[in-house]
Order: structure tokens, then C-alpha cells, then sequence
């Protein structure tokens, strides 16, 4: 092996493709020192982007239940890797880079400003240092820093979902639950009996909720109310508990809408894990999808993409060719309104439940919807809000409730027990 067998022409040996990962951690800087102190949590499900170093979109991903992320297989240059902070919990943002000398896993500067060439944090990977680990982003409710000798308040949170699943994991497009009533508890006499209510809030359109300006001490949360929520997660004859903070991240069977293990926080500490999640259990759920596309001749016409859970290919948008040319848009936000009054139009108090990014493909999908509203079958709104500016430049040629006439990036949608699922929410743009 590795011989020249013919002993006349060169031998030609391939030489294999280096490739590196940028990585790696998005975190509650409870001290807003810029540095990942020991105890210091990760922050779940967060979208992270990577940019090429003129911009272009290269990949997204999202945090792990630790707040660790990675971009792996990555041909060796130059990088920009960026936090979509509209996907962080409600009030959180970036602490000041770390000052601390020598500090190896601090805070970094992702600030974006493409008409300086700046798209995030720049990172770097070659051949002599492969991976590059160091993408390590910081977040406080308080970004500037409140502790000093020993002072400082806390706050712990925070997030009510459904667990489509039933995983005990927040997993993209699954939705937060509006308008639960979550009770947090302390122990004043000591006695090991978290019984005393010290404070309740209302988890907001996105399902979170947050409990600030909380003294050190041990604290205890319970779901107590879901009533007159947008899903009566406490129906136990509709839903199962799946999350719990008592197994972070994970499925359990000892789920009681209660942090039974307290919450000990110090001093300035934000801890943002106590989430309980939901999977519907006699309820049949729907779903909305499913393509974002670059519409060159401008006909409302898409290519021929399978559908973005998997089922045969089919054509996108008007749907009566295939634009084979054509291809979809990743990276652009898509995000889910209820439509509570069944009017098709995008009025005040009609919240917006959930945000995914299109794929790869330009590909979207909402899963776990209700298919009543309480006064019937259930109706909702999809709109391209675009909040990273992919489509800049772009304008739209189609959507579902206009076809090629006046599209603007808003379709509604009806879904129901005879049809619950929904494929044809696509979008085309063009320049």
C-alpha cells in the first residue's frame, strides 16, 4: 500500500481535509463580573448563529440543558458567532466583557455591526488551533454589577411550556403557556416547611415568568393556577408533567408542579431552571408549517421540498410547478400570533406564542397546538417578523392568504380536529 505500481506516473496521495468546531457556553453571570464563577448556571435552548466573516449564514444551533453549544465539522477561516437574544429569558442581557486578569472563560464581545464588517464575536479557527472554544456569552437581569461585599439581590424563574415529546426538555418551536399563576414560597421559622407564600406571578405570552428582587435564602415554586391560562396545564385528565426542575432537562415520574428540592440563592444570584413542562395527553394537537423561499422569476412558484416533518416532496407556494432553480431562505424568524377573535387580522392582546428560525432548507414548523380556542376550532397567524434582517433587500411575491397579489409576510390559519395540520404556510420573496 502507498507503492506506485506502475512505476511511470506520480503517485497521488489525498490529503485529508482539516476541520474544526467553535463552541461553546451561554451562562447566568450572577455577579455581572464577566467571568463564569463556580455555581454559575447555563442558560437552556438558546439560539446561537454563525456567520462566515462576510456575513453570510453558516449554521445555527441551540444551547443544551447545561448552555453548552457547538458548532462542529467547520472548514478552517474566519468566523463571527452571535446569541439571538430575542430567545433568552425576559429581561436578560449581556453582562460588561470580564476585567479579571488572566480570566480564560469570560464574557466576549458580540456586538454586531455589519456596516463595520462586524456580524458577533469574532472567532478563529486554523490549523494549528482547530478548536476554538472560547465563545462564551454572559447574561444577568441586571447587567451592570449589584454585589459588593456580600450585598445584592436575587431572583429566580422560569418558564411554563409544553412538553410535545414529553422529553422534560424545552425543545425548539414547542410553546410557552400565557397566563399561569406560579407561587414562590419561603421558610421564615427555619423549620424545613415551605409554607409561607411570599410572592405569585403570571407567566407572560411566551410562558415565563420571573421572581426579582428576592433576599438570599431558600425558596420553594409551585405551579398553583392554570385555570384561565392559554393551556389548563393542571387538567390532569388533558395534560402530564414531563419537566420539573426537580430533573432539569430530563423525564421523570415524581412530578408534583412543585421545586421540591429549595432554590438556595446567595447573594445577587439569578437562577433561571425552575421550568415545568406539559405534554398534552387525550387532546389532539396540530401544527403549522413550512417554507421560506427565494422566488427568482417571481411567479409564487416554489422548488419541490419534502415537508418539514418528513412527509413526500411536494411543491412550494402556489404549488402548480416546481421552480427547480429555486431554494429556500435559512435563518429567518417566523413567528406564531393567536388570532383570539377568528378575524384573521393581527390586533391588540393577540400575543405572540411562539418564535422559530427557518432551517437549513428555509423550513419552519410550530408543533403542540391546540385545536380549540375555547369557542371553537382555533386560529392563528404566521408572520415573517425577520428580526436578524435576512430578507433585507427582498420582497415578498407570495404568502397564503394573498397567493401573488399584495402578499406581506402575515397569513392566517385555521386549524381543526378534521385538519389538524397545516403545510402550506410559504412564503416567497424575490429582489
Amino acid at each position: 500500500p502507498g507503492e506506485d505500481e506502475d512505476d511511470h506516473d506520480p503517485e497521488t496521495i489525498p490529503v485529508e481535509q482539516i476541520l474544526g468546531a467553535i463552541g461553546n457556553y451561554v451562562w447566568v453571570d450572577e455577579n455581572s463580573d464577566g467571568y463564569q464563577d463556580a455555581g454559575e448556571p447555563g442558560i437552556a435552548n438558546v439560539r446561537v448563529v454563525l456567520y462566515d466573516d462576510e456575513g453570510n449564514l453558516v449554521a445555527e444551533t441551540r444551547t443544551d440543558s447545561s448552555g453548552h453549544y457547538l458548532f462542529p465539522d467547520l472548514p478552517l477561516g474566519d468566523y463571527f458567532v452571535n446569541v439571538d437574544e430575542s430567545t433568552l429569558p425576559e429581561g436578560m442581557t449581556q453582562t460588561p466583557p470580564s476585567t479579571l486578569e488572566g480570566a480564560d472563560f469570560g464574557n466576549q464581545d458580540q456586538s454586531d455591526d455589519p456596516t463595520n464588517g462586524d456580524y458577533g464575536y469574532p472567532a478563529t479557527i486554523t490549523q494549528a488551533v482547530p478548536e476554538n472554544l472560547t465563545a462564551d456569552f454572559g447574561y444577568n437581569a441586571n447587567p451592570q454589577p449589584e454585589v459588593d461585599g456580600g450585598d445584592g439581590l436575587a431572583a429566580l424563574g422560569d418558564r411554563i411550556w409544553i412538553d410535545c415529546d414529553g422529553d422534560g426538555a424545552q425543545d425548539p418551536g414547542e410553546i410557552g403557556v400565557a397566563g399561569v399563576e406560579v407561587t414562590l414560597y419561603g421558610d421564615p421559622d427555619g423549620d424545613g416547611i415551605y409554607e409561607t407564600i411570599l410572592a405569585t406571578e403570571t407567566t407572560d405570552e411566551n410562558g415565563f415568568y420571573l421572581f426579582a428582587g428576592l433576599e438570599a435564602g431558600a425558596y420553594v415554586v409551585e405551579v398553583t393556577d392554570s385555570s384561565s391560562a392559554s393551556h389548563d396545564v393542571l387538567d390532569s385528565a388533558s395534560y402530564e408533567q414531563t419537566g420539573d426542575p426537580d430533573h432539569f432537562g430530563r423525564p421523570g415520574l415524581d412530578n408534583d408542579n412543585l421545586s421540591t428540592v429549595p432554590v438556595v440563592l446567595a447573594p445577587g444570584d439569578i437562577f433561571l431552571n425552575v421550568d415545568f413542562g406539559y405534554q398534552p395527553t387525550g387532546a389532539l394537537l396540530g401544527s403549522i408549517g413550512d417554507t421560506l423561499w427565494f422566488d427568482a422569476d417571481a411567479d409564487g412558484n416554489g422548488p419541490a421540498l419534502p415537508a418539514v416533518d418528513g412527509v413526500d416532496a411536494e411543491n412550494q407556494g402556489a404549488g402548480t410547478e416546481d421552480d427547480g432553480g429555486e431554494y429556500g431562505i435559512p435563518g429567518v424568524s417566523v413567528a406564531l400570533i393567536a388570532d383570539r377573535n377568528d378575524n384573521g387580522t393581527w390586533e391588540a392582546g393577540e400575543p405572540i406564542i411562539a418564535t422559530v428560525m427557518t432551517d437549513e432548507r428555509g423550513q419552519y414548523f410550530f408543533t403542540g397546538l391546540p385545536l380549540d380556542d375555547g369557542s371553537g376550532d382555533a386560529s392563528y397567524l404566521v408572520w415573517v417578523n425577520d428580526t436578524a434582517n435576512v430578507l433585507a433587500g427582498l420582497h415578498p411575491t407570495y404568502d397564503y392568504d394573498n397567493g401573488t397579489s399584495a402578499p406581506d409576510g402575515l397569513s392566517a390559519r385555521v386549524l381543526s380536529t378534521t385538519e389538524p395540520d397545516a403545510r402550506d404556510q410559504d412564503f416567497g420573496y424575490t429582489p
